[in-house]
């Protein structure tokens, strides 16, 4: 059985533009053909990101079923279920003067399915930070630039297990978003306000006193709206010692994160969620909706049943109309009921 694009509620319809050219400028929605396969954009703007390569800008269609309407978690590897133990995780890059103790995936705590990354930092100083990057894979040269247009608002989401902190400074656990120009140039930063930073055991504006008696779990969510000019953006994990006190060592699990082209805060999907399904590779594309499928009840052998006037356990007749159906494992036929059985072989 094969399936065909049909329109999506998200960009009214799909819209067909031949075959796919590094140079030309696709929108959300756009079909393009590539090496004998067709793909849908995911993104509002998608340049120079080849579909076969980038598969959180594209969706290949052939196959499998088309995108229903629903969010779009970006983010190639939300919570690092597909990612070796103890190894780095895929698409997350660290950064900071002060370096890293430890970036691995690990299974001490989860949130999301039984794997998390566990970010232990070395000593920052004051005024100092280190920051976890979420990459993208897209253009132009950066892997770590995600497309947007100005005024589009983005939604993020993570939850935080922080194990401990050495005394000094005022620790400070944030997500923020750095803005491009389509040259690449920097515009501004924004950062998750201080009321939104961490939700949870943890009061936002609390901050605890080391040594923690227990470790603290929350989650943070955050909307951000792209200024003019805005045509990429970065995502980031940050943790920073704040402008008071000695230097701090930060100790944490990081797990299902979320980010989507949203503006309302968003609850958390991936590509093993109900009802989603990985755009490409598992654990290393976005997480999109898949449309539902029908099903039918099934037999052992050719039916030969007559069924009850209200078809029993079947449909009952509509006003369109409609019959009894069932699928034959035995023979790989789909019987239909027409004043008797009539099947088809299922090739």
């Amino acid at each position: 059985m094969s399936f065909t694009p049909s329109p999506t509620s998200r960009g009214g319809a799909f819209t067909q533009r031949g075959g796919w050219s590094a140079t030309t400028t696709y929108y959300q929605d756009d079909v393009v053909t590539w090496q004998n396969n067709q793909y849908q954009s995911l993104l509002p703007v998608n340049r120079n990101n080849q579909p076969d390569q980038v598969g959180s800008a594209w969706l290949l269609l052939g196959g499998i079923p088309n995108m229903a309407p629903g969010l779009v978690n970006l983010a190639p590897n939300p919570s690092f279920e597909k990612d070796t133990l103890n190894a780095a995780p895929f698409g997350w890059a660290f950064t900071g003067a002060a370096g890293q103790a430890l970036t691995a995936v690990q299974s001490g705590w989860a949130s999301k399915g039984s794997q998390s990354l566990r970010w232990t930092t070395n000593s920052i100083a004051t005024s100092q930070q280190n920051t976890a990057v979420i990459n993208s894979g897209h253009s132009p040269g950066n892997a770590a630039f995600w497309p947007v247009v100005p005024g589009q608002e983005i939604a993020t989401l993570i939850d935080v297990n922080f194990l401990s902190y050495t005394p000094g400074g005022v620790p400070s656990i944030y997500q923020q978003v750095n803005w491009y120009t389509s040259a690449s140039a920097f515009i501004s930063a924004a950062t998750t306000p201080a009321s939104q930073r961490l939700t949870g055991n943890w009061p936002p504006g609390v901050v605890p006193t080391p040594p923690l008696v227990t470790p603290i779990q929350g989650t943070y969510s955050c909307v951000f709206t792209a200024p003019a000019n805005a045509a990429f953006f970065q995502i980031f994990i940050t943790a920073i010692a704040g402008s008071a006190g000695g230097p701090i060592v930060f100790d944490m699990y990081l797990d299902g994160f979320m980010l989507a082209y949203s503006p309302v805060p968003v609850s958390y999907v991936d590509g093993d969620s109900f009802g989603y399904m990985w755009a490409g590779t598992p654990g290393q594309s976005a997480s999109v909706p898949i449309a539902p499928t029908a099903s039918m009840p099934t037999c052992a052998g050719p039916p030969t049943w007559t069924p009850a006037p209200n078809y029993g356990a079947f449909p009952a007749p509509s006003p369109l109309g409609s019959v009894p159906m069932v699928y034959d494992t035995t023979t790989h036929k789909i019987w239909v009921y027409d004043a008797g059985w009539k099947g088809v072989v299922v090739a």
